[in-house]
């Protein structure tokens, strides 16, 4: 990430409920229909039972890991915005100054 010229600003993992709740409880159902749609399409069902294989694995295997989300700030930004609030005030400071000279 700080390679990519981001600094780390914080970072959360992704809770067990997002995953059953939001993601695999719904498939369910999209996965029958989709089943139902393309009927006999050989690829159809392999995709299918390979996305449920995953999820077999996630209940299985889901307290061993999971997914961190981390948010970062663009480094070049942030000394952009430095060097503007830096240039901002040493010009409020000079005009400050030449006023009261």
């Amino acid at each position: 990430m700080q390679k990519a010229g981001y600094i780390p600003t914080a970072s959360f993992v992704l809770p067990e409920s997002c995953w059953i709740d939001n993601f695999y409880v719904p498939q369910v159902s999209t996965q029958d229909d989709f089943l139902k749609k393309y009927k006999g399409n050989k690829m159809i069902e392999q995709f299918i039972a390979n996305e449920k294989y995953e999820a077999e694995l996630y209940y299985k295997y889901k307290q061993y890991y999971g997914y961190v989300f981390y948010i970062g700030k663009n480094y070049n930004y942030t000394i952009l915005l430095y060097k503007l609030t830096t240039y901002f005030f040493i010009m409020k400071f000079n005009c400050c100054f030449d006023f009261y000279v």
